[in-house]
């Protein structure tokens, strides 16, 4: 009897590996929402596990919730993409991304519940707490200057934001660097109320932070929106609404 020999392994071409990245990409960034943000690592931390600062072997945990929470992923993508770009590594960075994708695609295969029946009848609702749906919101700071170390009084309208659980995207005014930012919302006394933080990237030439806040908590009246990269200590300052 001749010995068995398997077939030799078929790698994708370069055409066939960017089609499923898209795909595979496609289906994780809307598969898992957690629009409260519940147990999601630091963005410091998705920062560094993004950027290969940490073996994934030390924080298996939160890239298997990287994995099967779509605002982690779509933060995780943001800094890889932009690490990669800023290094250049263009072939051997979409061959780590391709082996990052196929471990999400895994997970969520794994973890993914069977569909379940259609019920005979109407369903009943359930009685309980319902989840808290995020309104979409931006806060369009461009047409502020960036003076930093003191509030801007631009001629600009003032902005307004609703008083709401937030997915709010930030545009940034121009000449901001992409990176990690911090965010607060101070009141008239100076004092944080409300704060965050957010990663910021390029799209369509304008530098822009997506992220989740919210300002239930705060009385309708005018705040202080301050914010700074991580890696800088003065704060910029904007002029805010809140009702």
């Amino acid at each position: 009897m001749r010995p068995f020999k398997p077939a030799p392994k078929k790698s994708f071409s370069p055409a066939e590996e960017v089609l499923f990245l898209r795909a595979a990409r496609a289906y994780a960034l809307r598969r898992f929402p957690n629009p409260d943000r519940n147990g999601c690592p630091t963005p410091d931390e998705i920062g560094a596990i993004a950027r290969r600062e940490i073996p994934l072997s030390n924080v298996e945990a939160q890239a298997e919730h990287i994995a099967t929470c779509s605002p982690c992923l779509t933060e995780y993508l943001a800094v890889h993409e932009t690490w990669k770009r800023r290094r250049r590594y263009r072939v051997a960075g979409l061959a780590t991304a391709a082996v990052l994708i196929l471990g999400v695609v895994g997970i969520i295969w794994l973890r993914s519940p069977a569909a379940p029946p259609k019920p005979a009848s109407p369903p009943v609702a359930e009685v309980g707490k319902p989840s808290t749906p995020q309104q979409l919101a931006t806060l369009d700071l461009r047409p502020f200057e960036t003076n930093r170390g003191e509030p801007n009084r631009p001629a600009a309208a003032v902005p307004i934001l609703a008083k709401a659980n937030l997915r709010l995207t930030i545009l940034l005014p121009a000449g901001s660097d992409e990176g990690n930012y911090q965010f607060q919302i101070r009141d008239e006394q100076g004092s944080p109320q409300v704060q965050g933080a957010g990663i910021a990237v390029i799209r369509n030439y304008t530098t822009t932070i997506e992220t989740s806040i919210d300002l239930r908590p705060l009385n309708p009246g005018r705040f202080t929106w301050a914010m700074r990269r991580v890696d800088e200590s003065t704060w910029r300052f904007y002029p805010l609404k809140v009702h």
